[in-house]
């Protein structure tokens, strides 16, 4: 899974309707962009629900029982074989989410599953030489 959601953790809530947000069994998640968009569009996109949602995210992370709220910005990693791979937040964004209360992640997902690694046939150890 790649895209962004709004993760919200906290007992009791009650979600906004407008936030299209499912309750779980450890708070509210809510769709926030197109799944499997890349990271730039994510960030579009999470800037649009932000503001289009500003009023019921500072109601809903600021009402009794919630605990933490963030975007999780889904990512695939397409070069498992490159050791440091980062993804910037624009200054814009971030001020925002922290108006509303929301922190931000990124959740990196393998492209594919390794494959395993090919060897030749392997015999088993010599016990010495044979009669």
């Amino acid at each position: 899974m790649a895209g962004c959601v709004l993760r919200v953790s906290g007992s009791h809530l009650i979600a906004p309707p407008e936030l299209g947000a499912e309750k779980t069994r450890y708070g509210l998640i809510a769709d926030v962009g197109h799944e499997d968009s890349e990271f730039k569009a994510q960030l579009r996109e999470a800037e649009q629900f932000l503001t289009q949602h500003k009023a019921a995210l500072f109601t809903l992370t600021t009402a009794p029982g919630f605990e933490t709220a963030e975007l999780d910005f889904g990512v695939w990693n397409k070069a498992p074989e490159i050791m440091a791979q980062s993804h910037s937040f624009p200054a814009e964004l971030v001020a925002l989410a922290g108006q509303c209360g929301v922190g931000l992640t990124v959740s990196m997902y393998l492209a594919s599953a390794p494959q395993p690694t090919v060897q030749g046939p392997t015999s088993p150890p010599s016990a010495g030489p044979r009669p």
